[in-house]
């Protein structure tokens, strides 16, 4: 597989890889080494804006991998069902023409791929899913998480200073090293939920 920078992206934006799990990672890490009670009003502001962005990101690549592995099942199911030696039926092609009963050869056959790709596929048409409506979700969901930041950093301070009371030499860093294992913990079991 040769290595080019949309597959990199792919791979970024697609949260069953091991790329995004590693950069979700380090981003995680990343703001949580950052103190924020030391910033000036405008690097709070550029903070603010960075986890607000990185939350809209992992949100809008969660909702964009549901949909991949929807649309990965129903072709799944799909390319299984479409077998031709299933789909042949040699005692109907055996049977004379005048005992067909008028009523059933009146009646549509029931497509077997129509009905795979029927459930999987719901979840892609829902209105949740549609690309302009998951943009959406992503950009509310950071801005909730921007105009919720007094409390997250009211909370951050009052973590960072019990560590510091209790005897922890690094509250910061001791902080990272949970968040990242928080991330990875997380990353994986949503890889595997999505697997099976």
């Amino acid at each position: 597989m040769t290595f080019t920078a949309r597959s990199a992206l792919r791979d970024l934006h697609d949260t069953r890889t091991l790329t995004h799990g590693l950069v979700s990672t380090a981003g995680t890490v990343a703001l949580t080494l950052i103190e924020p009670r030391g910033l000036t009003p405008g690097r709070r502001a550029v903070y603010r804006t960075a986890v607000g962005v990185f939350s809209a990101w992992t949100m809008w690549a969660g909702l964009r991998t549901e949909v991949a592995a929807a649309a990965e099942t129903a072709a799944a199911g799909t390319s299984e069902s479409s077998d031709p030696a299933d789909e042949l039926d040699l005692d109907d092609a055996a049977e004379p023409v005048d005992e067909l009963d008028p009523d059933e050869a009146a009646e549509p056959e029931e497509d077997p791929a129509a009905e795979a790709e029927a459930g999987p596929l719901q979840l892609v048409d829902r209105w949740t899913y549609h690309p302009v409506n998951r943009m959406v979700l992503a950009v509310g969901a950071g801005g909730a998480v921007i105009g919720y930041m007094d409390l997250h950093e009211a909370i951050d301070a009052r973590v960072v200073g019990l560590l510091s009371r209790v005897g922890v030499e690094r509250p910061r860093g001791t902080l990272a090293i949970a968040g990242a294992a928080l991330s990875l913990g997380t990353w994986y079991l949503g890889r595997r939920s999505l697997a099976s």
